[in-house]
């Protein structure tokens, strides 16, 4: 029996998932001589907010025996908090689940809590699996998401985990407006080493380590730095960039270290407060994805950022999942250009 291809968005990643839907049917029309192609379409959903901030879902269509995926980046800010983002989703789920659906993958291009992945101090909390906890519970039986803070948060979960590089992506926009002869790729902690490795090893460049230290959550002290870049441009690669600390550390840094040219390149641009007027200050190019799309009020106001699209590498995972293709040799492929 074929299960019907169902694609839903919850309000925070509705233009993301639109996106990607428009890329998932050029996937579709690639491969027609190998499947067929049916219409591909977003779902509707009636969303409501009661007075108290109780959320009313009900699906719109038939999802019955549908193979289903539900578009949600727990992102913040934006209208609603990470939080109400979590929670939509999971109530979405449960919605869904009760719907008499085949399967139901969660499309979390941004996964929150994923910083919060150990305890670094007692009476800590790992929120991570705590929320890999819930949206099993909620029904979810695949998570879909990209570039994990923490690629062990895979091992929270019971249910398969598909975790994107958006590297590819953002390798090939370096590639397009970098000199590769003395070009040198930094990451900003211990943890972003193997992803700023890869990064280097892209692009023909040398690979520089910023020791850093958190005095408390949230900040940054930067410690030393491991590596050449005097006279030299200078990529600084991180996962996410939040409230812009630790670039901003980073950046000055490697001013006193005599670095010429510095940009950053990121998969996550959170942008949190303070960080537009922290990143507007230290006068670098910012290049992120739309795993956190931000809109063209914003961008018109922040030239220094320029912001890439990974819809298609969610289009192509979709689309290999649906039809019970290796996921995997996607994942290598995706490494293999990174």
């Amino acid at each position: 029996m074929e299960h019907e291809l169902c694609i839903f968005s919850c309000r925070a990643s509705s233009q993301f998932a639109e996106r990607a839907v428009k890329e998932l049917a050029t996937v579709f029309e690639k491969h027609k001589k190998l499947v067929k192609n049916s219409a591909i379409k977003m779902g509707s959903i009636t969303t409501k907010t009661f007075r108290d901030g109780e959320l009313y879902q009900r699906l719109d269509e038939n999802v019955r025996g549908g193979d289903v995926f539900v578009f949600q980046s727990l992102q913040s800010p934006g209208e609603q908090s990470v939080n109400e983002n979590l929670m939509e989703l999971l109530l979405l789920n449960g919605v869904i689940r009760l719907s008499s659906a085949f399967r139901i993958t969660n499309v979390i291009a941004y996964h929150a809590y994923a910083r919060q992945d150990r305890k670094t101090k007692g009476r800590e909390g790992i929120s991570a699996k705590q929320v890999a906890k819930l949206l099993q519970a909620s029904g979810a039986d695949r998570i879909l998401t990209m570039d994990l803070h923490s690629g062990q948060i895979q091992g929270f979960y019971d249910i398969p985990v598909d975790n994107l590089t958006a590297l590819p992506v953002l390798g090939q926009h370096a590639a397009a407006h970098h000199k590769r002869n003395g070009l040198v790729v930094v990451s900003p902690d211990a943890g972003g080493v193997e992803r700023a490795k890869r990064f280097a090893d892209m692009l023909g460049a040398t690979l520089a380590i910023i020791n850093k230290h958190r005095p408390q959550q949230g900040e940054a002290e930067i410690i030393g730095l491991v590596g050449d870049v005097a006279g030299k441009d200078v990529i600084i690669l991180d996962d996410i960039v939040d409230s812009g600390g630790t670039v901003q550390e980073a950046v000055a840094a490697l001013r006193k270290s005599g670095a010429k040219e510095i940009s950053i390149y990121c998969s996550h641009p959170l942008f949190s407060e303070p960080a537009p007027e922290r990143l507007t200050k230290l006068g670098v190019a910012v290049i992120g994805t739309d795993t956190i799309l931000h809109n063209d009020k914003f961008l018109g106001q922040h030239k220094w950022f320029t912001q890439l699209s990974v819809a298609h590498i969610f289009a192509e995972a979709i689309f290999n999942i649906h039809t019970n293709r290796s996921v995997s040799q996607l994942l290598d492929e995706l490494h293999q250009k990174s």
